[in-house]
């Protein structure tokens, strides 16, 4: 095997006893792991394919406040407007029927995606992402779940790995309908605002592959 292009990212979370950890149980997805990505980073697709966030009465997105580049990826602050559920206001401890969600997202090249949501309780919930391509139609999707509510859990393991498996099969359901070979000349397919940051992706996943003399393997392979 070759040596790694990057560091594993440093999560500062799991040094840190205020927050406790759940993992969720390791999935496949039939789906392109950039399609995964880019979705998570879509803050339109939530009013659309989510029944547990964003608000499908009301689906046109807030206006992101930050989308920058970093050397290894993006951040991403882009808050939401989110029409809770019983499960939601289990998980995350709030009782409004309707909430801002604070949220804000990082990418790390080429697979991880850290998104932190910002609850008025003060509780930070903080969620790993990896999309790990394991073959040329399948992805592992793994998911864990940082909180700073180890002192005082505000909510059971069990409701929280419930409301994740639940979110994260209404994403799968519709990746797995998009063709698994994603494009990266963004010319190919047409887009939307809010498709910005997956635009972003592709290019620099194009730069990535140039720096190693790699080529794209054509979309209509």
């Amino acid at each position: 095997m070759h040596d790694p292009i990057a560091e594993i990212p440093y999560v500062a979370e799991a040094d840190d006893t205020q927050y406790r950890v759940i993992h969720l149980p390791n999935q496949v997805w039939k789906c392109s792991p950039i399609a995964a990505l880019e979705n998570l980073f879509d803050n339109a697709h939530h009013h659309y394919v989510h029944t547990l966030l964003g608000d499908r009465g009301s689906p046109e997105p807030l206006k992101p406040e930050v989308i920058q580049e970093t050397d290894d990826g993006i951040y991403f602050k882009s808050d939401m407007r989110n029409h809770t559920t019983s499960l939601q206001r289990n998980v995350w401890g709030i009782e409004d029927d309707e909430i801002i969600l604070d949220r804000e997202f990082i990418w790390h090249m080429p697979f991880f995606a850290r998104i932190t949501l910002r609850l008025p309780n003060g509780l930070r919930n903080v969620t790993l992402i990896l999309f790990s391509p394991i073959s040329k139609s399948e992805t592992l999707w793994t998911n864990i779940v940082f909180r700073n509510d180890s002192a005082n859990p505000s909510a059971t393991a069990e409701d929280i790995i419930k409301l994740g498996l639940a979110i994260g099969a209404e994403d799968q359901a519709i990746l797995e309908t998009l063709h698994l070979n994603v494009p990266l000349e963004p010319k190919m397919q047409q887009h939307m605002a809010t498709d910005k940051p997956g635009i972003i992706m592709r290019r620099k996943f194009s730069d990535l592959l140039r720096l190693h003399e790699e080529v794209e393997n054509s979309p209509n392979a």
